[in-house]
């Protein structure tokens, strides 16, 4: 059964939903919980999950041809930020924001994704 999202759900357009979701799933690690084929097979649906932050991606050319569109997504995690902060580093993911503490309490760093989106990873400081 698919596990949905409850509350805010962003839904980000792309040009490619499968090369989206496997760049979401091998590269950051999040679970893959659906995609939705068209008749001719092309995917224009699918949702991702880590740690209860969820993200869907929508088949939209038109909509999807900039930098992003100025979207910067916060994405708490528990994880060793500092290790997964290293992993994306070395796999040559261009870095927006270095990791940091910030002065609210929180330890953060930002990537750009493959369709410009900025995805911020934080973790409460202990």
């Amino acid at each position: 059964m698919e596990q949905l999202a409850t509350g805010i759900l962003p839904v980000l357009p792309v040009t490619d939903v499968s090369k989206t979701l496997a760049w979401y799933v091998d590269t950051l690690g999040f679970d893959r919980l659906f995609e939705h084929p068209q008749p001719d097979g092309t995917v224009f649906t699918a949702q991702v999950e880590k740690q209860g932050s969820h993200i869907m991606f929508n088949l939209n050319p038109a909509d999807a041809g900039g930098r992003g569109g100025g979207i910067y997504l916060w994405i708490r995690v528990q994880d060793n930020l500092e290790g997964f902060y290293n992993q994306l580093v070395a796999e040559g993911l261009e870095v927006v924001d270095q990791l940091q503490d910030g002065f609210w309490g929180d330890q953060f760093f930002s990537v750009r994704d493959l369709n410009g989106y900025i995805l911020a990873f934080n973790k409460a400081k202990a």
